[in-house]
């Protein structure tokens, strides 16, 4: 059985924490790395080990399941054969937040006796929590079905925001900062936390979450670039299909509340993520919503609630 918890959480820069399972501990000749980094290694000398490093989501991108993919299969390209070979990922399920794995076995080390410090396969994972928390982390072992594997899948589960992170820092809600267009603002609703994400520096850009899981982002732009919504979205799906190789489903389209809305699914492994896209125009300004949530809980209509409570009020 593993246990998780039974021993203090060990920091991951400021932002996250991990909890090692009974058994492991932090390797003590870890190398220095730039990133916030932890090692951890079976204290009973199998040939494991597996290591955690902390990026900064917005600058990586990521900001939701599909960006999380992209960032992985870039991850996992030293080990692919060729670039364009598929990445064989799986869902990673979390407590809190998006994770997503794959293993990749050397092809060098087939059929030969286990080494020490030669390790049979290496698993690349990608782990998301929101709040600008990116993490990537490798497990090197020398199969997938043995216990050292199953135990480090058990630490990066363990993974969560620092809940001492934002201690003594007020956050920003999002009536407290709304962002702002050339004539309005938009005013999430009470209980969405600014992320911090900015995958652009664009000053029209605004990303919040709210603890249940829902994501909220978008940009302010000029109404004037706006061709319409099913010509917008045609652009937009074809990037995910195209580029990321992400399949749309169950696409829909309709007017809510003075929004164009297209709502549609993307699949990862066994999670599914309900999505909304919006726009509308208001004089000069051009407003564009996306709304997400993953799991089992996730539903359209509690998303389109969220979206019939976003405020779009006029600047003074």
């Amino acid at each position: 059985m593993l246990l998780v918890g039974r021993v203090p959480a060990d920091p991951l820069g400021a932002q996250a924490e991990v909890t090692p399972v009974d058994g492991w501990s932090l390797a003590k000749n870890s190398k220095p790395s730039r990133l916030p980094t932890v090692q951890y290694v079976p204290a009973d000398g199998r040939n494991a080990t597996v290591l955690l490093t902390l990026f900064p989501a917005g600058r990586m991108g990521v900001s939701d399941a599909a960006t999380l993919q992209e960032f992985h299969r870039k991850m996992c390209a030293r080990y692919l054969p060729t670039p364009d070979a598929p990445v064989r990922s799986q869902a990673l399920k979390l407590t809190a937040g998006q994770g997503v794995y794959a293993s990749f076995e050397d092809p060098s080390l087939v059929g030969k006796p286990a080494s020490k410090g030669d390790y049979k396969v290496a698993t690349v994972a990608g782990l998301y929590l929101g709040q600008d928390v990116l993490i990537y982390a490798t497990i090197l072992c020398d199969e997938v079905g043995e216990s050292a594997f199953s135990q480090a899948l058990a630490i990066l589960q363990s993974v969560k925001v620092n809940p001492r992170a934002n201690e003594g820092v007020p956050l920003k809600s999002a009536t407290a900062a709304p962002v702002s267009g050339d004539e309005f603002q938009v005013r999430p609703p009470a209980g969405f936390v600014a992320t911090g994400l900015k995958p652009s520096s664009s000053p029209g850009y605004f990303s919040y979450a709210r603890e249940d899981g829902v994501m909220l982002s978008g940009w302010l732009d000029q109404a004037v670039k706006f061709k319409g919504m099913r010509s917008f979205w045609a652009a937009e799906k074809a990037a995910l299909e195209t580029r990321l190789g992400i399949k749309i489903e169950k696409e829909a389209f309709k007017i809510l509340n003075g929004w164009n809305v297209v709502s549609y699914e993307v699949r990862v492994e066994d999670l599914t993520q309900q999505n909304i896209r919006a726009c509308r125009v208001q004089g000069g300004t051009w407003v564009d919503v996306h709304l997400s949530k993953t799991g089992a809980h996730a539903s359209q209509s509690a998303l389109e609630s969220v979206l019939g409570e976003i405020k779009i009020v006029t600047v003074k």
